[in-house]
């Protein structure tokens, strides 16, 4: 019982060691830079029927955001109450994981002008970031005992923070290094670099 628990805990450290490179690389540091230089510098045509509006690239970057936080929003009372109503804490974790690693590896695909695919790949891959966070704090109570649950979540949070640290480091070092490594340019080696944060969080 005690391995058990011990092994429940090393793995949901190691949960945070493997997301946290979304963090760091996708919403952080490199993805916002990269999807500024997909949109045209007259910015992105948004247009629906006859209605058409043109957005800069960080407000399209910053209502991406919005928007998928909002879906976790409405989303995570319902899937909350399910999960503890059917024990489904972990197969809902798996599921966000997958959707939203699945999600971030795709952009590796992107090429020049494709900043709504961007998008779009960007708002799964943050719900099923945030959306996985949520059962993933609620585990903190499962395998914790009183008087530990702190020191638990701080062991988390460091391993997480070495883990995106780590990642984002990777990615740059590619980027900045890119011909040596056999990159085309600098774009193929950051689209590497989201393949690569998608497999990480896996």
């Amino acid at each position: 019982m005690q391995t058990d628990l011990k092994r429940a805990r090393f793995g949901w450290c190691l949960y945070d060691w493997a997301n946290s490179a979304f963090a760091t690389v996708i919403l952080a540091a490199v993805l916002p830079v990269y999807f500024v230089a997909l949109v045209p510098e007259s910015g992105a045509v948004i247009s629906f029927g006859r209605w058409q509006h043109t957005l800069p690239a960080s407000a399209l970057w910053g209502y991406g955001v919005s928007a998928s936080m909002i879906v976790v929003a409405v989303l995570a009372p319902w899937l909350g109450a399910l999960a503890d109503r059917r024990g489904l804490h972990k197969q809902l974790l798996i599921l966000c994981c997958l959707g939203g690693a699945f999600a971030t590896s795709l952009l590796f695909l992107l090429s020049h002008g494709q900043y709504l695919a961007a998008m779009a790949l960007f708002v799964i891959g943050n719900i099923g970031f945030s959306g996985g966070n949520i059962f993933y704090n609620a585990y903190l109570n499962i395998i914790s005992v009183p008087g530990e649950t702190d020191q638990l979540s701080a062991r988390g949070y460091a391993t997480g923070y070495v883990g995106g640290g780590l990642m984002l480091l990777v990615v740059f070092l590619m980027i900045q290094f890119s011909e040596p490594l056999g990159f085309s340019d600098k774009g193929e080696a950051t689209r590497f670099g989201f393949l690569l944060t998608g497999l990480w969080w896996l």
